[in-house]
């Protein structure tokens, strides 16, 4: 079997994710026995981070697939990296994928875990909104807009690299003046998958002129030439190898009181978006930019640019002319004043 040979190739306290029929689950491989079982510590259930035990045994036969975390750990090694791609399952040949390293997995599930949930004008909700204007980048999810205009939001989850909140629209009766000032700063970059349908909502229903949009969606297009629409959920699976999940499609946005399932939805629908965001636009968009800035830094820079130095002499700051040490005079003209200064302060101590 497949599942066998790819087991056969993994080492023991590599971090796996294991896909069963019923869920997914992440745990560090403590032992395996082909073509029996394999045993897993610490495990947790992706969906939910749910602790699951701290040595679960699964059998080959009810594993459907499996995948290695990715590590923080560098791999400038051939031979490991060779290893690695080796055991990676059906993967897509996508240019587009990379992996999440497991400290940053942790740190993303930690902040949807401690979301903040916030229903009335209280001190959670005045901290939030303090919190987000001191933002750089956020991400946003306005739920649920799919209609624009004429749908009526309910839930507005934003996160940060830290905290995500999850505001009740509903109970808060809108978007009020403070939330509208995080929309409407152009210092703060709101990154949002498929914003049109939130743009146009915000506009029309609020009266909110949303400032410095990174679309998630629209990037994604640019850099793929795919026109594909996917979920955020889709696109957290392609780029990141995660396995994908499949968000609930019948649930009830404007039913109270609210359902813990909504605030988890709501939730990890921005959870991610900044750690899109920032692939994809530091590998991908500002690609090229990046490459030519070095190539052109490498070859401007060479001793000639660089003729003068300062060098300790008797206990002083001296310029010298590397090109000729004698001549001092060629220095430039703020370096001169720089000397000159200096001298004149020595002076002044003196005296």
């Amino acid at each position: 079997m497949e599942i066998e040979k790819l087991i056969g190739k993994l080492d023991v306290g590599q971090k796996i994710i294991l896909k069963l029929q019923d869920k997914i689950i992440v745990g560090e491989l403590s032992f395996k026995k082909i073509p029996s079982h394999v045993r897993v510590k610490d495990c947790t259930d992706y969906e939910t981070n749910e602790k699951l035990g701290s040595n679960n045994v699964y059998y080959m036969n009810e594993i459907r697939d499996i995948r290695v975390m990715g590590s923080k750990e560098t791999r400038d090694d051939e031979q490991c990296q060779q290893k690695i791609e080796e055991i990676e399952v059906k993967q897509t040949k996508d240019a587009l994928q990379t992996k999440l390293s497991e400290e940053r997995y942790k740190n993303i599930r930690a902040t949807l875990d401690s979301r903040i949930f916030i229903e009335r004008y209280d001190v959670k909700y005045f901290d939030a909104c303090r919190d987000l204007m001191k933002q750089r980048q956020i991400g946003v999810c306005l739920e649920d807009v799919r209609y624009g205009r004429r749908s009526k939001a309910s839930v507005l989850a934003v996160a940060t690299n830290e905290k995500v909140y999850v505001f009740d629209l509903l109970m808060l009766d809108g978007i009020k003046k403070e939330l509208k000032g995080v929309f409407e700063s152009s210092s703060i970059c709101k990154v949002i998958h498929y914003s049109k349908m939130t743009q146009d909502y915000l506009k029309n229903r609020c009266n909110i002129k949303v400032r410095l949009i990174f679309d998630t969606m629209m990037a994604y297009f640019y850099i793929s030439g795919n026109r594909e629409a996917l979920t955020v959920a889709e696109l957290i699976s392609k780029l990141f190898n995660l396995p994908y999940i499949e968000p609930s499609k019948n649930l009830s946005w404007n039913l109270r009181p609210i359902k813990e399932e909504i605030i988890s939805q709501a939730a990890f629908s921005v959870g991610f978006l900044i750690e899109i965001q920032q692939y994809l636009m530091h590998k991908h968009l500002l690609k090229n930019f990046y490459r030519d800035s070095m190539a052109a830094m490498q070859f401007s820079c060479n001793d000639n640019d660089f003729p003068y130095t300062v060098k300790l002499v008797k206990g002083k700051e001296v310029i010298k002319n590397l090109r000729d040490p004698s001549i001092e005079d060629e220095a430039p003209v703020d370096l001169r004043e720089i000397k000159k200064n200096e001298e004149k302060n020595d002076t002044d101590t003196s005296k």
